[in-house]
């Protein structure tokens, strides 16, 4: 019993532990994004890796850019072409080839 008496006095005040939820989106200010980022494993491997963070660079120079100057639309053609290279396209029907086909996949 007294093994697992810590466990057993938790479990009898978990009411007094219980956070509450935020309802609505949160801002991207608030501090549970600083936790989740601190504590969560973004990457899987190098391509991935490399390929968020390039997005994620773009994005700030974004910003950094008012809209209808020729670096803004510079970065906006570098995000499309890099959205179209994430594209998965169906089989082609009439292509032989004996491997299993590639699966369909919803453009994001």
């Amino acid at each position: 019993m007294r093994k697992h008496a810590l466990h057993i006095s938790n479990w009898g005040h978990r009411l007094q532990r219980r956070c509450e939820a935020v309802l609505g989106a949160m801002p991207p200010e608030h501090q549970y994004f600083g936790w989740f980022k601190r504590v969560t494993r973004r990457f899987i491997d190098v391509p991935s890796a490399a390929s968020i963070l390039m997005i994620e660079g773009y994005l700030r120079l974004l910003n950094r850019h008012p809209p209808g100057t020729e670096d803004h639309k510079d970065i906006i053609d570098v995000l499309i072409a890099v959205q179209a290279i994430g594209y998965v396209r169906p089989p082609d029907p009439e292509a032989p080839n004996e491997e299993v086909a590639t699966p369909m996949v919803a453009p994001t």
